[in-house]
Parts: structure tokens; C-alpha cells; sequence
């Protein structure tokens, strides 16, 4: 899985041990399967990791559930699939209700990997097929700050548990997330600055790979968030994986939104440049999403989709 990528009640999840299940002897503590399925960009549809609220926020960093001016509730769906050669199939769910400066939120992804043929030793005939795959529940909680703030900081955290499956071994663990995003700073520039951590294990850390998601962008050009064009930068980190850059630019008129981006990414001493194009349509109270990115050797050419509605 080579593909170039592309935080009281929450404390709970740090002592959740790990649970193998399996017909194999597996010592307690080893890593979760399926990890590198999460370095793929799912629910970001060509935004920035860090500040991609598309898929309903929470996944990359639990504080992008809380904008500027939230609704009531909201929910969104958003789907990946890649499907040359393996298919690659992800999927990710989020519902947040927000009470004056708090959201709170509970999110659901899952990716998994098709196409992986089960042979004998010595026997090239398929006996069946290898299941490959991760699921990750998150509860997600967001706070922004007013007084000297002035409603421009929002810090988050997420409780999270992950389970994955490798063949005959399933294992699962618990993680703690914290994030933190400072938007419309600058004045006309409207900065949006973001940081989060992901399944993120202070203790026993040899279970789980953590990551790190930072980014940033501003307004280039436009007079509001309704006609604007932005820039950004981007650095998503998998400790022990992948590293990417990316630059990012999006431009909206009024309802449409297009976006691209182009990435470089470093794995095991190579590295690739992948580029991502979007469109986005906001109505009143949904929006809808699309997003192509560039042919990666190992999986072809990836999909996304996303729909979101809201109840002001």
C-alpha cells in the first residue's frame, strides 16, 4: 500500500487496549491492519486535509466541524473509490449539532481494498479472496473562543476507536485527537491557519502510526467568501510513511467552486507528483462535490464525491 497521501469522556479511548481476533497467534500490542488505507485524502474532495470540512470535517482535524457560522445541524456523506487493477473504496459519514460556540459531532469512515487474490504455495489457482480493510468511529467535540479570541479560534478534540482487518487477523484500538484552526484573520485576507494530530496514542505507540495534518490558506483575490479566489499550503505526515506537500487554489463565484491542488509525496526513499481537480455546487442548504485525482500506479485514478445539508 504504497499510495503517496496525501485530533472526562475522550480520555476513555487511551485505555483501549488492542484486541486481536483471529485463527493466528497475535501478541497483544501489535499494530492495527489497514493504516495505510487512512493516508488516502478521504472526504477532502481536493480541499486541504487540515481545513476540509466537505465530508462534514472531524476525520483529518475535529476542529474544521465548527465554522465561522455554523447551523444547527448538519450532516454529510462523502465517498473515494479507485478502481484499476484493486478497488479501493472508502466511505465517510458525519452529523454535528452546534449550541452557540460548541459543536458536537460523531463521524463514521471505512476503506477497503478489493481485488486481492488468495493462492495456495505452490498452486498459482485462486482459492478466494483476501479481505483488507478499516473502519474509524469518532466522537468529536469543537469549542470556539470569543473575548479576545473574537470568535476567531476553534480548538477540537476527538475520541476515536479503529479497527482493521488483514486476512485472518482483526485488531482494533483507541486513540485521542486534538485540533486547532484560527480563521479570518488578516482582514480582507481572511487566513485561515489549521494543526491536528491523527490517532494519536501517547502510550503504547507501537499499535498505531500517528500523523500530523497542517495547512493554511488565504483570499488572493475577491471581495468576499462568495467570489474569491484562495491559495494555500498544505503538509500531511505519517510517521514511518508518507510525507506530502501540496499547493493548493480554489475559486468561487456564488454557487460554483473549483478547486486543484498538486502534490508531492515521499515513501520509502521515492516519491511522486500527483495532481487533484474539484468542482463543488452550494445551494441554500446543500452542497455537492466532486474530485479527480491523477493516476497512481498501484491503484488508478481516484474518485471522490460529497453531499452535505444543514437545518439552520
Amino acid at each position: 500500500m504504497r499510495h503517496m497521501l496525501f485530533a472526562a469522556s475522550f480520555g476513555a479511548a487511551l485505555c483501549l487496549r488492542t484486541v486481536p481476533v483471529n485463527a493466528q497467534s497475535v501478541p497483544s500490542g501489535s499494530p492495527v491492519p489497514g493504516r495505510a488505507l487512512l493516508d488516502f485524502p478521504l472526504g477532502t474532495v481536493g480541499e486541504i486535509p487540515a481545513l476540509s470540512n466537505a465530508g462534514g470535517g472531524g476525520l483529518f482535524n475535529p476542529a474544521a466541524i465548527l465554522p465561522l457560522h455554523p447551523v444547527r445541524l448538519s450532516a454529510a456523506v462523502a465517498a473515494l473509490s479507485a478502481t484499476e487493477t484493486r478497488g479501493v473504496d472508502g466511505q465517510v459519514g458525519t452529523v454535528v449539532a452546534t449550541r452557540g460556540l460548541t459543536a458536537f459531532g460523531v463521524g463514521l469512515a471505512r476503506m477497503s481494498v478489493g481485488g486481492l487474490d488468495r493462492t495456495g504455495d505452490s498452486d498459482p489457482t485462486v482459492l478466494g479472496s483476501i479481505p483488507y480493510y478499516t473502519s474509524v468511529a469518532s466522537l468529536l467535540a469543537a469549542h470556539r473562543f470569543g473575548g479576545a479570541a473574537k470568535r476567531r479560534l476553534v480548538v477540537g478534540a476527538a475520541a476515536r476507536y479503529r479497527s482493521g482487518t488483514s486476512d485472518t487477523v482483526t485488531a482494533s484500538t483507541g486513540a485521542l485527537d486534538f485540533g486547532v484552526m484560527a480563521d479570518h484573520l488578516g482582514g480582507h485576507l481572511d487566513l485561515r491557519v489549521a494543526a491536528a494530530t491523527y490517532l494519536l496514542r501517547p502510550f503504547n505507540q507501537g499499535i498505531e502510526r500517528p500523523g500530523l495534518h497542517l495547512g493554511a490558506d488565504a483570499r488572493v483575490a475577491g471581495p468576499d467568501d462568495a467570489q474569491e479566489v484562495r491559495m494555500g499550503l498544505a503538509t500531511d505526515v505519517t510517521r514511518g510513511a508518507t510525507r506530502e506537500t501540496g499547493l493548493y487554489a480554489s475559486g468561487r463565484w456564488r454557487f460554483a467552486e473549483a478547486r486543484a491542488a498538486v502534490a508531492k509525496a515521499n515513501d520509502f526513499q521515492s516519491s511522486q507528483t500527483r495532481t487533484r481537480l474539484g468542482v463543488a455546487f452550494r445551494g441554500t442548504r446543500f452542497a455537492v462535490g466532486v474530485a479527480h485525482e491523477g493516476s497512481d500506479p498501484g491503484f488508478g485514478s481516484i474518485w471522490q464525491f460529497s453531499f452535505s445539508t444543514q437545518i439552520r
